[in-house]
């Protein structure tokens, strides 16, 4: 069969600066692996040995990949890429990674962070020494849809409610193509954006667990330098300042667009929230000449790419069950969709938060990772902050062994000082 393949391309402009976004139109859907009917008519084995991943690039790590449906008039479904643990499959926990944004595709935590796989320069796949998928079950999912290889026709979420409803429909899908993990702790965990991601899922699953005929083990949530209650997160003068990358000319001009972001906030104006929030980062870069925000000790920007092209090329798209569907890293539609969301909190979802006042009062401990400091951590009630030491935004990505033991102790229950 000849496939015509359609582009449709746009220009954004920002602050002088011209991207040129491209999307893929009119691509096959029958060619994508959807498990949904699979699961419908209990056609268990069927769909498991569908999923299974071949490529001898990955190295004969165990994997399923595959999508879920989460919205059959709009035909919006959701890519999952499934890594049993390597460990006790049938006993070791179940862990959820997913990727901030929001737009921003999941395969990014897997190929850069914390996956098995790390495509270098020439397109040759490595194994990572620290995957999480040694000791524990990992799942990652593209979404919300429109993300990464997840697709939908015409429904884009715009709102937490949204990302919650599609991800649990997908994860009680999950648990169902494989029935043996029910009994297993599941844990959510993620970073940046996915500080509200994980709360609007985690909220879903309580939400929903007392009534549904497939409750979730759900056990803990791991957010990783969450964005998830804006109003009081974007206070980043004094920070700058004491590092030395802010005068106190630049502390006036922070606290200027912090004042002006909070009154928006306040004012349920959170696209003109957003739009300054975004002309801070802007300052920041000018004033100091830095362009990577997620790592004030880098310049710029050193994110690997190569797996971007890698998950492009042919055979593994076949591999992945996804079609002719063309991988971005980042989807500029999801992130419009969901503007008027990010200056937005979620805070509502855990306000009941008991031990706010042992908190306030908790001592914090040096924790230690072979004989060498860390980071620091402070536990109160079934809250652990923890202060990773020597690492940016995307903490696996600089300390991956510190981040493995991290999830490792605290998926079970083991204190970290």
């Amino acid at each position: 069969m000849k496939l015509s393949i359609k582009y449709k391309c746009f220009q954004l402009v920002c602050n002088e600066n011209t991207t040129t976004f491209c999307c893929h139109l009119g691509f096959p859907t029958e060619q994508r692996l959807v498990l949904t009917s699979y699961l419908q008519t209990n056609r268990l084995k069927e769909a498991r040995e569908a999923a299974e991943v071949h490529l001898d690039a990955f190295k004969d790590v165990v994997s399923y990949s595959g999508y879920f449906n989460v919205n059959k008039r709009n035909n919006a479904s959701l890519f999952f890429w499934f890594f049993p643990s390597a460990n006790d499959y049938l006993n070791d926990p179940v862990v959820l990674w997913l990727q901030g944004g929001p737009g921003a595709s999941s395969l990014y935590g897997l190929f850069v962070e914390n996956g098995p796989f790390y495509v270098e320069e020439n397109g040759s796949v490595t194994l990572r020494e620290y995957s999480w998928h040694k000791n524990q079950s990992v799942i990652y999912i593209d979404q919300p849809v429109g993300t990464g290889f997840s697709y939908t026709e015409d429904l884009y979420v715009t709102n937490q409610t949204q990302v919650g409803a599609h991800l649990y429909d997908a994860l009680t899908q999950f648990f169902t193509l494989f029935p043996e993990l029910q009994k297993n702790e599941f844990f959510i965990s993620g970073e940046s954006y996915a500080g509200k991601y994980i709360p609007a899922i985690g909220y879903t699953i309580l939400k929903n667990n007392p009534s549904a005929d497939l409750k979730i083990n759900l056990q803990g949530l791991l957010i990783g330098n969450g964005l998830s209650d804006p109003i009081n997160q974007v206070f980043y003068s004094n920070l700058l300042y004491q590092l030395g990358l802010a005068d106190k000319k630049n502390v006036e001009a922070y606290n200027s667009y912090q004042s002006q972001i909070i009154e928006n906030i306040n004012n349920g104006l959170y696209n003109q929230a957003v739009n300054i929030f975004n002309e801070l980062f802007s300052y920041y870069t000018e004033s100091t000449g830095l362009n990577n925000v997620y790592n004030y000790l880098k310049q710029e920007d050193d994110d690997p790419v190569a797996w971007e092209d890698f998950l492009n090329t042919r055979e593994v798209r076949q591999a992945l069950h996804v079609g002719n569907e063309f991988f971005s890293s980042q989807s500029f539609f999801v992130y419009l969709e969901l503007s008027t969301d990010m200056m937005q909190s979620v805070s509502p979802w855990y306000l009941d938060f008991s031990a706010a006042e042992e908190y306030q009062k908790a001592p914090r401990y040096p924790w230690l990772v072979n004989d060498n400091v860390a980071g620091f951590v402070k536990v109160a009630g079934n809250l652990t902050e923890v202060m990773v030491r020597d690492a940016g935004h995307m903490v696996p990505t600089d300390q991956p062994e510190n981040a493995y033991q991290l999830l490792y102790k605290f998926i079970r229950g083991i204190p970290l000082a």
